[in-house]
């Protein structure tokens, strides 16, 4: 890149003049870019890839100053500052905010850096320590279980897979060694496909079981072929409570 040798001596007296501090050991990041910015340029990336953009040497430098050189009265009126400039800009900042998030390039850009930085060991160890933690609360945990005893009543497809998820619990519990240690659909169990096979759901759902129309005992729940078998959708159906009682383990296969 060629550079207009005049306009550079130029630009470098103004701004020597503005402040003599900027040829100063320790501002010289600070000068250049004061330099560059007058003749035009936004980023060193211009000039060299591995160099900073003058905005972030600006913005660590407001950061040094505001943190090591002021007194804490005087940090504290900034900061009041700066929350009143939030407060009375805070829908222009967040429409502003909205629009930057919202570019295609930003978003896989924001995407890709949180998908990294969740794979760290030490972000995952701390992620699993903290939920561990938050749900061992007690009053998270009457909160989940209120939300799921409502949501139990008032959304039949969560009634469905709630049972269907406690049926496959107890047929692991009574005919398995081992019993459950593998997620749903790693035995090839599709709750959403259950539940499409099972509609209509009846009215008065909580009248009915959900039946498996050849029982789980007859099947080999160590063999995973098996178990998907067992909870093949077609292998559902709605009986009523009193009939599910009568049928138990017996094969009765659907008119």
């Amino acid at each position: 890149m060629k550079f207009d040798t005049m306009k550079l001596m130029q630009v470098y007296e103004e701004v020597l003049k503005e402040n003599p501090k900027t040829r100063e050991q320790g501002y010289i990041w600070l000068y250049l870019a004061k330099v560059l910015r007058k003749m035009g340029f936004k980023l060193f990336i211009d000039i060299e890839p591995s160099m900073p953009s003058p905005d972030s040497i600006f913005t660590i430098r407001r950061k040094i100053l505001n943190g090591k050189s002021k007194s804490e009265e005087e940090i504290e009126i900034i900061n009041q500052k700066r929350k009143e400039y939030h407060h009375k800009n805070k829908e222009r900042i967040n429409a502003r905010t909205r629009e930057y998030g919202s570019r295609p390039e930003i978003k896989v850009r924001t995407k890709e850096r949180k998908k990294e930085y969740e794979s760290r060991p030490e972000v995952k160890e701390r992620t699993r320590i903290r939920k561990k933690k938050y749900w061992q609360v007690q009053e998270v945990k009457d909160k989940k279980n209120v939300e799921r005893k409502l949501r139990y009543y008032d959304d039949k497809e969560y009634n469905i897979k709630h049972r269907s998820k406690s049926l496959l619990r107890s047929a692991f519990k009574q005919y398995s060694k081992t019993g459950k240690i593998k997620a749903s659909c790693k035995y090839g169990i599709d709750y959403k496909a259950i539940i499409k096979h099972l509609k209509p759901f009846p009215e008065d759902i909580e009248n009915y079981h959900i039946d498996h129309i050849i029982p789980l005992s007859r099947f080999d729940f160590n063999n995973h072929e098996q178990i998907k078998k067992a909870f093949a959708p077609t292998n559902h159906q709605w009986l009523t409570i009193k009939e599910n009682l009568e049928k138990g383990n017996k094969l009765i296969m659907p008119h």
